[in-house]
């Protein structure tokens, strides 16, 4: 059986950058047409050419059918990712990811401030700070993020006994007592930071269902599939499928985009916050203007 292997392909303004991971094993550089970082043009077929060169070197009876592949690109590069879900399709690919390098990059240095690294950052810095990221289990994150609230509650209640005891006994025993609290204070602070981190990350990969972003983005954003591809949406979304949207599309009216306002102030709060999440994303990438009925709710808070 052949081992677990992970590729990585880093799309950046004039160079591509690719790395591979065994099983649990350190990242480890692979080199694309014979250099570490291989300069290209932006022609269309950068990415085909890349996949294809990585799967005839791999040697893999099924090409990629058991490799995972996280593709990384940057706004620059977002034309070439245009045909990317068809290529892995093509190889068998059928673990795979697309994340834009904004995200992650400002991730990473929120997290390292003073690792922060200004234009194309070196291999080291990826691997330390780039590519433990692509790993990153949201259901995981979630069941740390829970027992680090149990532990805390439990640290909690023993500083609550703690004090009550410091006020029973003598000199030395609560001297001892207090250095035993301040120890677990400092642990109480090291698990909210980490619970902090771990909540952030959650925000940062979770994306909205295809059905809610088909629903409400028409209703949220004039002329919406005017600006927007469906083929482009199902990329940013990170879907395989292209939505049908049928041809030509009519804008909703006034009174359907206020029946979907309500529709959208109806919805759990975390659905809601997806959304949100996501027009202000897409907002930054195309020239779109939203229906007054929306702009206050979607720009809530920012």
């Amino acid at each position: 059986m052949e081992s677990q292997l992970h590729i990585c392909i880093l799309m950046l303004p004039h160079v591509a950058i690719a790395f591979k991971r065994e099983s649990q094993q350190v990242w480890q550089d692979f080199v694309i047409k014979g250099e570490a970082s291989f300069v290209h043009t932006q022609k269309a077929n950068t990415v085909e050419e890349i996949l294809d060169e990585i799967t005839l070197r791999l040697h893999r009876k099924n090409k990629l059918a058991d490799v995972q592949v996280s593709l990384v690109y940057a706004h620059e590069c977002r034309q070439l990712m245009e045909n990317s879900l068809k290529i892995l399709h093509c190889l068998g690919c059928e673990q795979w990811q697309i994340l834009r390098w904004e995200s992650l990059y400002q991730h990473a240095s929120a997290m390292q401030t003073n690792t922060l690294e200004q234009g194309t950052p070196s291999t080291k810095w990826i691997k330390d700070y780039i590519l433990p990221l692509l790993s990153y289990d949201a259901e995981l994150a979630l069941l740390k993020q829970q027992e680090h609230e149990r532990v805390l509650a439990k640290l909690e209640a023993e500083k609550q006994s703690l004090n009550k005891n410091l006020h029973e006994q003598e000199s030395t025993a609560k001297q001892n007592h207090e250095k035993m609290l301040a120890s677990l204070q400092v642990e109480k602070q090291k698990l909210l930071q980490e619970l902090q981190q771990l909540k952030h990350q959650t925000q940062v990969l979770a994306r909205p269902d295809m059905e809610g972003l088909l629903s409400f983005l028409p209703a949220i954003f004039k002329d919406f599939w005017n600006k927007v591809r469906p083929d482009e949406l199902a990329l940013l979304a990170g879907h395989l499928s292209t939505p049908v949207i049928p041809s030509p599309y009519h804008s909703p009216s006034s009174q359907a985009v206020m029946a979907k306002k309500r529709q959208f102030l109806q919805l759990a709060v975390v659905d809601q916050q997806q959304i949100k999440r996501f027009c202000v994303e897409i907002k930054r990438n195309y020239p779109l203007d939203m229906h007054p009925e929306f702009a206050p709710i979607i720009t809530e808070g920012d």
